[in-house]
């Protein structure tokens, strides 16, 4: 279900035009406010599951995301957007989050996506 949303959305060289902005949440939701200022909201009650997204565009362009997954359109964050390492804490509180799949996922240099979280 999830990869058919995803590849609808986000074909091969899509993500990479994605740049920096900000990361906002709190007990209810997760926000992501892009440079052009198009907000997106997520709340929490709503999240399914949590990727890490890896392109082979970098170390020049933005080459990894956190895809944050509902049954609506994903939220795909930049990991160089303001407060990722913040909002990568809490999403380690997440119960079950494999941070084994982020480890792995850090080292990647290919077109990859892997699976962090799901909603049992």
């Amino acid at each position: 279900m999830f990869s058919r949303i995803w590849n609808a959305l986000f074909p091969k060289g899509r993500l990479a035009n994605q740049s920096a902005g900000k990361i906002s949440f709190d007990d209810v939701a997760v926000s992501y406010s892009p440079p052009d200022g198009a907000a997106r909201r997520l709340a929490w009650a709503d999240l399914q599951a949590v990727e890490i997204v890896t392109t082979s565009d970098g170390p020049f362009a933005v080459d990894v995301f956190r895809g944050l997954l509902s049954d609506g359109p994903p939220l795909v964050i930049p990991q160089s957007a303001d407060r990722s390492g913040v909002l990568l804490k809490r999403l380690q509180e997440l119960p079950g989050f494999d941070n084994h799949a982020f480890i792995v996922a850090m080292g990647s240099t290919d077109d990859a996506r892997f699976l962090c979280w799901k909603r049992t």
